[in-house]
């Protein structure tokens, strides 16, 4: 069973990558490691071994699973809304029971592995995403037609929904933000962890050189928010400040070049329209999906949640009449919802399941702390010394960008906390590479 949950280690760490591949239904996001998880989600029920954090994540899914099953009877029975709310609700609860999934597999099969184990799995699965990134930037410097048909080929295969264009690199995601959330979550802080477990500083180097020249091609503005939230987080919080700070400082050369070589680019349009107030859909979207929940909470029902899916029926409650038509543009047809976790999770949770979500987070940051207060433990699990940067860096994700509890990102750092706690718990360390 051992060398089992290190197999399946490997293939959820790899698959953190592919944000979306093709299935026989349509979905929004259907990642491989999620997928996985759920595949594999027998062998991680039996004999949970209970802790904090664990408490926090069954309370939040329970809670959502009852109030979400209660707000679709009042939808579909009373108010007669129809299957496109039901189908909506299936979606929703689909993907966050998705997420759950990796979250229980993850944290069962990582005490079987060393953290320099996970730093690999997860190094190796983000190559050929890199790689697809560094022949996107071939293709948008030279107009090399190899290097194009490469990436549009590949894409058009294992993500046929995606955005491909040569001025913007997307890897193996949907779209350029979601990679560069992928970069700044979860490939910069084991990286950066990297240069701890292991002596080869000289490929590590390599490796964030080729991370940063992707995420400068993503060219995302939100993408850069939450990538400033990690190096900044990582800066106040250490250890290793001097690589979070000499790499901001990097990022920022970098940017700043790209910025004076292509001046007309995708963000400079992006922040040209923020500042004139004719915002683009992109910006509408991301806004209102968080600030739209806020603003109408006193207004209508949000602060009680209108259940997981309301959004597809609600929609013009808990958004201002100047957003819905841009965010329903950008939306599945007949099925608008929000772009931002947050704002999902206060509409369709209410404040209930907010503070609920919120801790949570708080959890996770409090056993990485109790772990961390401890000399011993800090050597052997470095991984935990990224695990606060890269939450913070997932709640601006949260805030601005991504919004679907399937995506894998934030399960897995709950996993990797989980896990190292469970180490903890034995008194010992992994039993396995």
């Amino acid at each position: 069973m051992a060398k089992l949950f290190i197999f399946i280690s490997f293939l959820l760490l790899f698959g953190l990558s592919l944000e979306s591949i093709p299935l026989p239904i349509t979905a929004q996001v259907s990642p491989l490691t999620s997928l996985l998880a759920v595949f594999f989600l027998p062998l991680a029920v039996t004999r949970l071994r209970v802790t904090p954090l664990l408490k926090a994540v069954i309370l939040f899914v329970v809670y959502v699973l009852i109030h979400s099953v209660i707000a679709l009877f009042i939808d579909v029975i009373i108010l007669e809304a129809g299957e496109l709310r039901v189908l909506a609700w299936a979606r929703q609860m689909a993907a966050l029971l998705a997420g759950l999934a990796v979250f229980l597999v993850l944290r069962k099969t990582l005490v079987r592995v060393s953290d320099r184990y996970t730093v690999g799995a997860v190094a190796a699965g983000a190559l050929p995403a890199l790689a697809m990134a560094l022949l996107n930037v071939i293709w948008g410097l030279t107009g090399s037609a190899l290097a194009g048909g490469i990436v549009t080929g590949i894409r058009t295969v294992l993500v046929p929904l995606g955005y491909t264009a040569p001025v913007r690199a997307s890897g193996l995601s949907l779209e350029p933000s979601h990679f560069a959330f992928y970069l700044a979550i979860v490939v910069l802080p084991v990286t950066f962890v990297a240069f701890a477990v292991s002596r080869k500083s000289w490929w590590w180097l390599t490796f964030l050189a080729c991370t940063l020249i992707a995420f400068v091609w993503t060219v995302s503005i939100t993408g850069l928010m939450v990538m400033v939230g990690f190096l900044l987080a990582g800066v106040l919080v250490g250890p290793g400040r001097r690589l979070y700070a000499v790499t901001g400082i990097v990022l920022l050369v970098a940017v700043t070049g790209y910025a004076v070589l292509f001046p007309h680019n995708y963000a400079a349009g992006q922040v040209q329209s923020f500042l004139s107030e004719d915002w683009t859909i992109s910006i509408v979207n991301r806004f209102y999906s968080t600030w739209g929940p806020v603003a109408s909470a006193l207004s209508s029902y949000t602060l009680l949640g209108y259940g997981l899916g309301g959004m597809s029926t609600h929609f013009s409650e808990v958004l201002p009449a100047v957003a819905q038509v841009d965010i329903a543009a950008v939306s599945w047809a007949d099925m608008p919802t929000l772009k931002t976790l947050v704002g999902r999770v206060l509409a369709e949770t209410g404040l209930v399941g907010l503070w609920l979500f919120s801790a949570i987070i708080l959890t996770a940051l409090q056993q990485v702390k109790n772990m961390r207060r401890h000399r011993s433990w800090r050597s052997k699990t470095p991984l935990l010394a990224a695990a606060g940067p890269a939450l913070s860096a997932f709640l601006l994700m949260a805030a601005a960008g991504h919004g679907s509890f399937a995506l894998p990102y934030f399960w897995f750092w709950l996993a990797v906390i989980d896990s190292r706690y469970l180490w903890k718990q034995a008194g010992a360390g992994p039993a396995g590479p």
